[in-house]
């Protein structure tokens, strides 16, 4: 009778230890195949990130190889004209460049911005001085040449 329990007790513990041991094998089966996953998706992240970093050289070298096969067959004039087109295209690339570092800097730094700030209003203020200076002259000197064709210099007068 008691060999009959402990034989139920260990047929019990040795499903609940079966189950147990299924369990984690599928655990460690999803874990692995999960991980597979993980490692297939960065190589081809890595695969893409190589693959559009030499597109992009290759493209450049052929947009370039291009431009100047399509500038080949066009009338002297127009070819300059398409060349300037280019030059204007990477001058704005360069500008749109500098204005990117430009806003950075500004961005990590904030003394440099209320700097700007300061340089702008100065600058702002002294080119109104300015102006008003010169309309100032330019009124006498508009007022003297309309007394001067009206006739009413001090030297002409008798």
């Amino acid at each position: 009778m008691e060999l009959e329990k402990r034989y139920r007790e260990l047929t019990d513990l040795l499903y609940y230890k079966q189950t147990q041991l299924e369990t984690m094998a599928s655990e460690k089966a999803a874990a692995e195949f999960q991980l597979e996953k993980e490692i297939k998706r960065i190589q081809e992240a890595q695969v893409e990130a190589e693959r559009s970093r030499f597109s992009r050289r290759a493209w450049s070298s052929w947009e370039e190889d291009t431009e100047m096969k399509t500038l080949e067959p066009l009338p002297l004039h127009h070819r300059h004209m398409a060349a300037a087109s280019v030059q204007l295209q990477k001058a704005a690339k360069l500008l749109d460049s500098g204005a990117v570092r430009a806003t950075r800097f500004l961005w990590r730094y904030p003394t440099a911005r209320v700097i700007l700030l300061f340089y702008l209003v100065f600058v702002h203020l002294f080119l109104m001085y300015l102006l008003h200076r010169l309309q100032v002259q330019a009124d006498n000197v508009a007022a003297r040449e309309f007394a001067e064709s009206m006739g009413l210099t001090s030297g002409n007068l008798p």
